[in-house]
């Protein structure tokens, strides 16, 4: 700036000197002031072209700055959205891999667990089968028992339905204290006993005639035979008791006692037992 000014002031000068002469003063002063305006004017000019011009650099320098920033920005922007991605790749990947290992862990988990059901089932079924056929077992062995229990209950034919075992004593003595008192029978000197085979047990006391026979007269009929007769002589020697030949039938018997000797006699005491169906 100063350097334009001492150029300004010497043109100005030179002017002067020329106009300077007496003939031409006026003039001359009239076209130096003339010429220091439009110098002027034109130094003015030049600085605030000058000024605009540094204004339109200093313009085009922040246009830069923003073009360069505006590069940095798409740049930041597009690493960021390239790191984005990435991250997202990565997540993806990630989620994948976990869920490839927890689908895996899962199939395992359940086939393991479908073995154990299968295990189960049949180790259920096999123990099902057990109790099956133990209940067939069992059932069959009290089928068997209440057909025992049945012809047991059958064979003492029972007057009024099943036997009753509450009429049971804790210590029977008699068939009467087992709850048993439907069989026929007669309980005496002379008597008899039926039983549930269908056996007839008979006995009694007799007295012999001077012939050493005694004839007996069973208590009740055997229905279908006598089987067989025993006596016994009850008095203070030896005597035997024998059966009459062809003397027995289902209802009567004939008996002889004599002694050692072969002797008979009257009066002598006999017990018998018959047994017969």
């Amino acid at each position: 700036m100063v350097n334009h000014l001492a150029l300004i002031e010497e043109k100005l000068n030179r002017i002067s000197v020329q106009f300077n002469q007496p003939e031409s003063k006026n003039h001359h002063l009239v076209f130096s002031l003339f010429s220091f305006s439009l110098f002027l004017c034109l130094y003015v000019m030049g600085i605030l072209w000058r000024k605009s011009n540094n204004q339109h650099l200093q313009n085009e320098g922040l246009q830069k700055k923003l073009n360069e920033l505006e590069i940095k920005l798409e740049r930041m922007s597009q690493g960021f959205e390239d790191e984005k991605s990435k991250m997202i790749r990565t997540l993806q990947d990630e989620w994948n891999n976990r869920s490839e290992r927890i689908q895996e862990d899962f199939r395992d988990k359940f086939t393991a667990l479908d073995s154990r059901f299968h295990s189960f089932e049949n180790e259920k079924f096999r123990t099902i089968d057990t109790l099956r056929g133990e209940l067939t077992n069992q059932s069959k062995q009290i089928q068997d028992f209440e057909s025992r229990l049945t012809i047991f209950n059958d064979s003492f034919h029972p007057k009024d339905g099943q036997v009753d075992w509450n009429k049971i004593t804790r210590k029977p003595t008699t068939i009467s204290g087992y709850g048993i008192t439907d069989f026929k029978g007669f309980i005496g000197r002379d008597g008899y006993q039926e039983f549930s085979s269908g056996l007839i047990m008979q006995w009694g006391f007799a007295i012999t005639e001077m012939n050493g026979e005694t004839k007996i007269k069973f208590p009740t009929e055997f229905p279908s035979s006598c089987l067989g007769i025993h006596g016994t002589h009850s008095g203070g020697g030896p005597a035997i008791v024998m059966e009459l030949g062809g003397s027995r039938s289902k209802t009567e018997v004939t008996l002889r006692t004599f002694n050692h000797s072969g002797d008979t006699d009257r009066g002598w005491h006999i017990h018998w037992l018959a047994i017969g169906h």
